[in-house]
């Protein structure tokens, strides 16, 4: 329990960052903030193009409810450029409401009066007097038959058609405005929140007052230039306007009016649609639909207008059909950039809009979507930050992958299902933001971590060691116990409480750090682990934090070139009037303990068990037997192939039930000189002899020994213990001599 407590606290800071991260989304869904507006929109355009891009059939039918007249390149060959005669126009009309065309919609407006040639004809005969009753009479009937705005009034007077119009922001309006026929109660059409238009492009008063319906034909593009959204409705001077889709299908659908839904939160109106007989049109806020493409270009079946016009349909192709007249010639620039397509031709989007409506496929937001995400965002946001933390690299990738993917799934599922647009890029924001959090607050946190361990075992381990283990994962550091074959090295220095008696305190703190700098340098040289510095003994290992084959000959070589630089610091102190120092090493390799062991208060990474105590008796026997490094026989038989030894003495040390056997390491074979292996040989004899109790045969090789040797004071202590003064051992003497002392 401790454990997980102890844990908990460690991830109070992962957990706080992801609750901030899931209050900063919900804050996100409602600022005013432009900028943080700015993003959203743009990820929200990303992925709802994305979805419906990756959501249109392959080859969808054809509809049988529309018609497109496309007033083409051909047509404008045929029939002239454009703008056309409006008895051009009233003929197209004419034949297409002939042909049994339901309700024909015509995708351009027809804001000024035409010139008659006739009426200018008239004129200029009666200003020059050249007027007679014959040929006045004849150029008023011209003047009738030429009339191009009253037969286009006529043609839209005697068919079902609805004539398009403008709204502009600026400029001065031109035409006749239509009669509004949306209704809102009593409600004023400012309270609804629908985009204002403060002026217009319409038609000339003939055919406005002649059609039975109009409707605006202005789109408006996203911020980045592409057309997702269709404005159903307008608002102008306090009254509200249904746009040529809307127009198209009211009087497709025999309805006298439009009427508005929506709901009202004290002084707040929030509009959700239009009604148009039983069809219920979802909108936004702003009386905006959502556009249902199919499609790319060509959904729709299309007719040629001079087709129409020279007669050369098949009156079967428009019969019972509504009829959109628009062209797509490249003169008249009618193209609009889109999610399906960059440049999709402007005569069918309202014919795409119809459809959806008659379809009733029409992509929206429900009402209660914006709760859902909210639900959504708190309970997402709140697990995960409570969860990821938690979890390994592996399984937050994984976890994250699985969630979006399965959220992905369901929303484009309720997309091409149900027609919900529902909120994406809040969840994917939140999800990935999450994710990546905790990932960079992981990436953080270990790489302080490495620090800290880099502070803190730097001062222990060699630093290639300890990038190792921070690097390699399967080399890591593990704090639990462990028990490995290890190497121990205990390293003291000689009479040092008289040395330190006879110094000033900054002078023996100046001495040790001059003495523990080279020889931890040494240990770190040859792989070695700092244990801990006691007063002036150094402790070392070899073997942990990582494996180490050769922990032995490692630590061997480092006490070998640890003597050697006691000396050249001999001469160092001597210059600085600081005292002489001679140091003594123990090395012993076997099974030991392993670990940061210790309190809840302090723990330190070190080694224990018998062996390691033994090591440090075997450093204490140094300046018995007169030898500045001695070892166990377990690293004698380590190092043995490499090194050459001189065997010390079979002992049992205070505190130990078996005997061990110490060697003094001579150096490594190929340096070791042929005046040392004869005295070896010499010395091998002599020990031979003692072993054997010929102690008298001993004494005397020990001696001769000592004389050619004086500074190995092994050969003293053999010498000493053998001599007249002592009893050669009884019979059956197994060779140990047993220390009573540390």
């Amino acid at each position: 329990m401790r454990f997980r407590l102890r844990d908990m606290k460690r991830k109070v800071w992962p957990v706080g960052v992801g609750l901030a991260i899931t209050f900063f989304h919900l804050y996100w869904m409602n600022t005013s903030n432009p900028i943080l507006i700015e993003i959203r929109q743009r990820l929200d355009w990303i992925i709802y193009d994305m979805r419906l891009f990756y959501n249109l059939e392959d080859n969808p039918e054809p509809s049988q409810d529309i018609v497109l007249i496309d007033m083409d390149e051909r047509s404008l060959s045929e029939q002239g450029r454009w703008p056309w005669s409006r008895l051009v126009m009233a003929d197209l009309i004419n034949k297409l409401g002939d042909a049994g065309v339901v309700v024909t919609a015509i995708d351009v407006s027809f804001p000024e009066p035409e010139n008659n040639p006739a009426t200018q004809v008239i004129r200029y005969v009666q200003e020059q007097e050249l007027d007679s009753e014959e040929v006045v009479s004849a150029l008023e009937r011209a003047e009738i038959e030429l009339d191009a705005d009253g037969a286009l009034a006529g043609a839209v007077a005697g068919y079902d058609v609805i004539p398009g119009y403008l709204f502009i922001n600026d400029g001065e309006s031109k035409g006749a405005i239509p009669h509004p026929v949306v209704t809102s109660t009593d409600v004023p059409a400012r309270a609804w929140g629908i985009r204002s238009a403060s002026g217009y492009i319409a038609n000339i008063p003939e055919v406005t007052e002649a059609a039975v319906g109009s409707g605006f034909y202005s789109v408006l593009e996203d911020d980045d230039g592409t057309l997702r959204r269709y404005n159903m409705l307008f608002e102008h001077n306090g009254d509200i306007y249904s746009s040529l889709a809307l127009e198209t299908i009211r009087l497709y659908m025999f309805a006298d009016e439009i009427e508005i839904i929506g709901t009202q939160t004290g002084d707040t109106m929030a509009l959700e649609g239009v009604r148009v007989a039983d069809l219920e049109i979802p909108l936004d806020q702003y009386g905006q639909m959502l556009i249902p493409f199919r499609g790319r270009s060509g959904q729709f079946p299309t007719v040629s207008a001079t087709d129409v016009i020279e007669g050369r349909v098949d009156p079967a192709e428009l019969e019972g059909r509504i009829a959109f007249i628009g062209s797509t010639a490249m003169a008249l620039f009618d193209f609009r950039s889109t999610p399906v397509q960059s440049q999709f031709p402007g005569l069918e989007v309202h014919p795409t809009i119809a459809q959806g409506i008659l379809d009733q496929n029409i992509p929206h937001q429900p009402w209660w979507g914006y709760g859902i995400t909210v639900i959504l965002v708190l309970g997402t946001g709140v697990l995960f930050s409570f969860i990821l933390p938690f979890l390994s690299a592996p399984f937050i990738l994984g976890i994250s992958l699985v969630y979006l993917a399965g959220y992905a799934f369901l929303n484009n599922w309720a997309w091409s299902s149900l027609g919900w647009a529902m909120d994406a890029t809040i969840i994917i924001s939140l999800v990935v933001m999450q994710s990546v959090g905790v990932f960079v607050y992981g990436f953080v946190s270990e790489r302080f971590a490495r620090l800290q361990v880099t502070d803190m075992f730097g001062q222990y381990v060699p630093p290639e060691l300890v990038e190792q283990m921070s690097e390699s994962p399967d080399n890591a550091l593990s704090f639990d116990g462990d028990r490995r074959e290890m190497t121990v090295l205990f390293a003291d220095i000689r009479n040092f409480t008289s040395i330190s008696e006879g110094m000033e305190p900054a002078e023996l703190k100046d001495m040790l750090n001059r003495y523990f700098t080279p020889m931890t340098k040494i240990i770190f040289d040859n792989r070695g682990t700092i244990d801990k510095y006691i007063g002036d003994l150094v402790m070392a290992f070899w073997g942990a934090p990582l494996d180490d084959p050769d922990h032995a000959k490692n630590a061997l070589m480092g006490a070998m070139e640890m003597l050697e630089e006691t000396q050249n610091l001999k001469a160092k102190f001597t210059a600085m009037g600081y005292p002489d120092i001679e140091i003594g090493i123990g090395l012993n390799s076997g099974e030991m303990n392993v670990g940061n062991m210790g309190s809840e208060y302090r723990r330190s990474y070190t080694v224990l068990g018998d062996n390691v105590n033994l090591g440090s008796r075997i450093e204490g026997l140094t300046k018995f037997y007169g030898a500045k490094l001695l070892v166990g026989e377990n690293t004698y038989y380590l190092c043995q192939d490499e090194f050459e030894f001189c065997p010390v003495d079979k002992v049992l040390v205070k505190g130990k039930e078996e005997p061990v056997t110490l060697y003094e390491p001579l150096g490594k074979k190929d340096d070791i000189d042929p005046e040392t292996l004869f005295e070896m040989e010499s010395y091998q004899e002599a020990l031979e002899a003692y072993y054997q109790g010929y102690w008298e045969d001993a004494h005397r090789q020990f001696f001769i020994l000592s004389k050619l040797n004086p500074d190995r004071g092994l050969y003293k202590v053999y010498a000493e213990r053998t001599s007249g003064e002592h009893e050669p051992p009884a019979e059956g003497w197994d060779g140990v001599f047993r220390h009573t002392s540390k």
